[in-house]
């Protein structure tokens, strides 16, 4: 469960309030450095403020504390297209979908991930509708609940 401080970090992510949101972060990971939802967020809050090679140690951090934690798995792999690391994003991006196939923002992030790699949308659509049938065993995109 998310304590008080961690919950209004994230929510200031979320609204856009970088500055408190670091602020909060980094008081809770001054007090819990094994804390692998701060590092999350803190990871996410680099990667907005454009701050990616901390982003990605952040990231790093956050899965070496839980390696099945799809969120960070996810954007460290978008992290790491970011800085021009396409091929290491990778296998990140495809434990994200071993561990939940049917998470529809999956997809498309793995999609985007292709076409950055191979650079064509043919092959890009080709290399997603294998991923589709492979992991959710349909030829179309997983549905939202």
């Amino acid at each position: 469960m998310m304590d008080a401080k961690l919950a209004n970090g994230w929510s200031s992510l979320v609204e856009q309030d970088q500055e408190r949101a670091e602020r909060l972060l980094l008081e809770i990971l001054d007090r819990e450095p094994n804390n692998g939802q701060a590092h999350k967020m803190n990871g996410i809050l680099r990667r907005f403020q454009g701050r990616l090679s901390e982003a990605r140690a952040e990231l790093e951090t956050a899965i070496a504390l839980d390696p099945n934690d799809t969120f960070s798995l996810r954007n460290l792999g978008i992290t790491r297209v970011q800085i021009g690391q396409p091929d290491a994003a990778i296998p990140y991006i495809e434990k994200s979908i071993r561990l939940s196939p049917n998470d529809p923002l999956i997809a498309p992030n793995y999609a985007w991930l292709v076409l950055r790699v191979i650079h064509t949308i043919h092959q890009a659509m080709t290399h997603h509708r294998s991923y589709q049938i492979r992991y959710t065993g349909e030829s179309r995109c997983p549905r939202q609940k």
